[in-house]
């Protein structure tokens, strides 16, 4: 709660007592079975300690790794949802690297510079971009774990899919090596050829398989 009287206090005397009564500022739980239009989710964790790798160092990000919390906090916006949080503290948690990553992936992860005052109005008027999705910023946000499990994931449904396909043409062909190749059409994170190719591996021999009846 010493968070939420802050940030009341911060808003109060930023906009004024009039202008503070449209804002609705409460910990997560105090959001449970609430909805807003707009939601700023604050993970408010930041380690100073840091090490690589999804799940490493000895501290954890506490209350915000909870799934049921994470859960609450990302399903209270109906239009807009920004998270502001420290990457390379929530990236120790597997859930929170996810979002990371899909985030990085389609363009919505942003990396705010100071003045943080002037950050935001600067953001909606196009002057910044989104963090650029390739080889270096995975490694630099040390996500290069949830980047092999989610390419593990789309070649485990690429073959799941070519197999039911296979199973369902009476072990006819259609979709085979072809639909492993898809994966490797696009490998993850600008060049990331071997797990494109092992993807693609993974879908042709679960085509196979459903060819020859499991």
């Amino acid at each position: 709660m010493a968070q939420v009287t802050l940030l009341r206090g911060l808003f109060r005397d930023a906009l004024g007592e009039e202008r503070c009564r449209l804002l609705d500022v409460s910990t997560i739980d105090g959001f449970q079975g609430r909805e807003k239009e707009v939601v700023i989710f604050s993970a408010v964790r930041a380690l100073e300690a840091e090490t690589s790798g999804v799940g490493g160092g000895k501290r954890g990000i506490g209350f915000v790794a909870d799934e049921r919390r994470i859960n609450v906090g990302l399903t209270r916006a109906r239009c807009s949802l920004l998270v502001v949080g420290h990457g390379r503290s929530l990236r120790r948690d597997p859930r929170w690297a996810n979002l990371l990553l899909s985030a990085l992936q389609r363009g919505c992860l942003y990396r705010p510079s100071k003045p943080y005052t002037s950050y935001l109005q600067k953001q909606v008027t196009g002057e910044y971009r989104p963090v650029a999705f390739n080889e270096r910023e995975v490694s630099g946000y040390g996500l290069e774990a949830a980047l092999t499990a989610a390419a593990g994931a789309v070649a485990a449904k690429a073959g799941a899919d070519a197999a039911a396909a296979a199973a369902a043409d009476g072990g006819g062909g259609g979709g085979g090596e072809e639909g492993g190749a898809v994966v490797a059409a696009a490998p993850a994170a600008g060049g990331s050829r071997k797990r494109g190719a092992a993807g693609a591996a993974g879908g042709a021999r679960g085509a196979k398989r459903g060819r020859g009846g499991g």
